[in-house]
């Protein structure tokens, strides 16, 4: 949930105002990269969305949130493109920040929640008409370091990581206080990727690193209990029935994490997690009648910033209640709720009475001018997972 700083009786002036009709507007910029306001154009929103993909639409640390919009602009006030069709249409250096504000009457004020800030890699203009799509902040960490970087055995982690997406030009950072220390030196090259690399050593303490609305880089444990009930019917926040489907893609039924070799030791520090012999999806559970031999499908995860066996053992044990599932993909629509981000945990009830508590894997909020639409969002139901594990 983004922090919109509000003190408990606020937000929840906030979200009842969202759970009914209201004034809602979207502000659109154009800044530079040092985030100075180059032009407004909201007045020129003709449609567009923002998604939100907590897997980076299927790149391994790839951005999270991507934005499509379309805009009137006949005077080329944008400041993204020139009129020459000669002289390159897109410029680089050019980041779009959006706002979704919503009218609380029992505040008395405008509420503005950033919901994207992001980089622009594709414009397309058909005279006046032009669609962008961008993605947010943090592809501006994916190119290459370029000047090689060497931190200290121990430094703080979250300083270490600061420090290297640091080496990319971000000043701002929404990063929780860890003791945990490096238990070796680092050195990037120069043709490292600041955010994979902070990624990593993120992930080693079992943070999920993300660009917020503001294109703030954000690190934080994956919240573990709902933030919201969303219910159906009159006066709910669910507009339309949940949809289900399935598949078996990506899926594992047993995770093995390796670290780092400590030193005077002859083998990494790891750990396998198994399912119990009796989940539906585990290895034993799938031998087939004409066979044998279990069904071992296993997900490797390698990161030399894992120092024990401990470490390895709880980011197993969390891997694998995410990948032991038949990959149920649920999708809903609810009234606009710009203040969820990806990996929030939400409960959902159906008019016919059933509950599901899971986590937002990737939702759709649209930017449409002057229409309110319902909010998409999907998660991925699956099998309980039994907590118990056996190395």
């Amino acid at each position: 949930m983004y922090p919109l700083g509000f003190t408990a009786a606020q937000r929840f002036d906030y979200e009842q105002t969202l759970r009914s009709s209201h004034q809602a507007e979207v502000d659109v910029d154009v800044l530079d990269l040092d985030g100075h306001v180059l032009s407004s154009v909201s007045a020129n929103v003709l449609d567009g969305q923002v998604l939100g993909d907590r897997h980076g639409f299927g790149q391994p640390n790839g951005p999270q949130r991507r934005l499509t919009l379309s805009l009137l602009d006949p005077s080329f006030d944008l400041k993204f493109d020139t009129p020459s069709l000669r002289n390159g249409s897109l410029y680089y250096d050019r980041l779009v920040r959006v706002h979704y504000n919503v009218r609380v009457p029992a505040l008395g004020e405008w509420v503005s929640c950033p919901v994207f800030t992001g980089a622009p890699w594709k414009l397309q203009r058909a005279e006046a008409e032009v669609y962008i799509e961008a993605d947010d902040a943090s592809v501006l960490g994916m190119g290459e370091i370029w000047t090689p970087l060497h931190i200290k055995k121990g430094t703080p982690k979250v300083a270490a990581a600061k420090t290297i997406l640091g080496h990319a030009g971000f000043t701002r950072f929404r990063f929780p206080d860890r003791r945990a220390k490096l238990a070796h030196s680092i050195s990037i090259g120069r043709r490292g990727h600041a955010w994979a690399q902070a990624s990593r050593l993120l992930a080693s303490m079992d943070l999920q690193l993300y660009v917020d609305g503001r294109g703030v880089p954000t690190a934080r444990h994956l919240p573990e209990h709902a933030l919201w009930t969303f219910n159906p019917g009159q006066n709910g926040e669910i507009v339309d029935a949940v949809n289900r489907s399935s598949d078996r893609n990506d899926f594992y039924n047993v995770v093995t994490v390796i670290g780092r070799k400590p030193h005077g030791a002859k083998k990494r520090v790891s750990y396998t997690a198994y399912p119990k012999r009796s989940h539906p999806d585990s290895p034993w559970s799938l031998v087939r009648d004409n066979g044998e031999d279990p069904y071992f499908k296993e997900l490797v995860v390698r990161n030399d910033h894992y120092r024990t066996n401990a470490e390895c053992e709880r980011v197993a044990r969390r891997k694998l209640a995410e990948v032991i599932r038949t990959k149920e993909e649920l999708t809903a629509s609810i009234l606009p709720w710009p203040h969820l981000e990806q990996g929030d945990m939400a409960t959902f009830r159906t008019l016919a009475g059933g509950v599901v508590t899971d986590r937002v894997d990737t939702f759709t909020l649209p930017l449409a001018a002057g229409q309110s639409q319902p909010m998409t969002i999907g998660w991925f139901d699956r099998p309980a997972v039994h907590r118990r594990v056996r190395r």
